[in-house]
């Protein structure tokens, strides 16, 4: 919702308070909210005049003039995830500048400024800058250093002491996950306004767009499970777990074709009290393990395995104007070797993207590929669809012939 003047979140509390105490304050409250709104110009709080209006706003990254810089101070939040922020937020082009961008605010005649209050971009994901530098009338030292959580919702920076300046930078050096960060609304003060004014701020784990709205968890750890896990109580006193980076996409479709980021490899896990043990039964090396099966019997592993790529931002641009390349070695393909890392043996090896195997109970296996291209409407990246073959790789057959992927 957006955060204007006084929040509704307040005039709730008020309004609460007085029915479950019918408390002459409360309701005194509830009429000085009413005047308040009455007379106060839009964009101000109890705390002072929002200031960022009022200045001349550049950045030096804009996605497009749909994502301009000047709405940081348009008075408007987009909602978080209602997909409804073009023309409301100031993104910056994630090509070129995911991991750090500015913003300036220049005013003809000097404002005192004690506290800038940040939105990051919630409406198509959770894109926020994470560390933060600011800058005084363009002094080479910051006069604060900072970092901002994932998540909707305002966040206060507040400086040692209120300064009276013609010029106010923010320097954003890294971000939380996203591919084109910037933000909903940057609201600057003379003092600090209060809670209630502001309305809450709610946490959220960084996500890409189009991945779902992703909450921190409320699950409590449970001392009880975790004994019967190191125990071996449970079935199982092993994982099987791939450790690489979380992939960064553009669409929920387009995992074998971005985000490759080597390192990595498969462990098995052994859990303990103490933290377990991890041994390394594949080295990605230079590569990257998209995933990994195990077999009904345990005894063996198929996973999906790319050698190389370009980098992150080339995928990209590759992905966007050119399509998929004619390099095997971009291409991710089939593995199979045994639980402890023996006998590792490549199953597929073809010019195209050939991962998500799954095991089939007769020994057969099915898996996604791209090796007869379809493609979405809205995009160029293929769409892999769903085949299968035998245990050593042999008499591939097409299963589906639609054109998004079969996932």
């Amino acid at each position: 919702m957006p955060y204007n003047a006084l929040s509704v979140e307040f005039m709730f509390e008020l309004v609460k308070g007085f029915i479950m105490f019918n408390s002459r304050k409360v309701l005194a409250g509830v009429l000085f909210y009413v005047f308040l709104m009455s007379v106060l110009p839009t964009g101000s709080a109890v705390g002072g005049e929002n200031l960022a209006p009022k200045a001349t706003i550049t950045a030096n990254s804009e996605y497009s003039n749909l994502y301009k810089a000047g709405f940081v101070a348009d008075e408007i939040i987009p909602e978080m995830g209602k997909r409804d922020g073009t023309g409301k937020e100031w993104a910056v082009q994630g090509s070129s500048h995911r991991n750090g961008a500015q913003i300036s605010f220049d005013w003809k005649e000097a404002v005192l400024v004690g506290e800038i209050v940040y939105y990051g971009r919630s409406s198509f994901g959770i894109e926020c800058w994470k560390d933060y530098e600011v800058y005084l009338d363009g002094a080479k030292q910051p006069a604060l250093k900072g970092q901002l959580k994932a998540g909707h919702g305002p966040q206060r920076i507040r400086l040692e002491k209120a300064e009276r300046i013609n010029k106010l930078t923010l320097k954003f050096t890294s971000a939380h996950l996203g591919l084109n960060p910037g933000a909903a609304e940057i609201q600057i003060f003379s003092e600090p306004p209060l809670d209630a004014v502001l309305g809450k701020f709610k946490k959220m784990a960084p996500y890409r767009p189009g991945s779902g709205l992703i909450p921190d968890s409320n699950i409590e750890e449970s001392p009880e499970l975790a004994k019967e896990l190191y125990g071996g109580k449970l079935g199982f006193d092993k994982l099987v777990v791939v450790q690489r980076h979380a992939f960064n996409i553009s669409h929920v479709y387009t995992y074998h074709a971005e985000g490759f980021v080597p390192g990595g490899g498969i462990f098995i896990l052994t859990p303990g009290a103490d933290g377990g043990k991890l041994e390394r039964v594949f080295d990605a090396g230079g590569g990257e393990v998209m995933d990994v099966q195990i077999s009904y019997d345990a005894s063996e592993v198929l996973f999906s395995y790319k050698q190389t790529d370009i980098s992150p931002s080339g995928q990209d641009g590759r992905n966007k104007t050119k399509g998929p390349d004619k390099n095997i070695l971009t291409k991710y393909q089939i593995y199979r070797m045994n639980i402890d890392g023996s006998q590792l043996r490549q199953l597929t090896d073809d010019l195209s993207n050939n991962f998500n195997p799954c095991w089939l109970p007769d020994g057969r296996i099915v898996f996604l590929s791209d090796r007869k291209e379809s493609f979405a409407y809205c995009f160029v990246t293929t769409s892999p669809l769903l085949y299968r073959m035998e245990g050593d790789g042999s008499d591939v057959v097409k299963l589906s012939h639609g054109y998004l992927n079969d996932f």
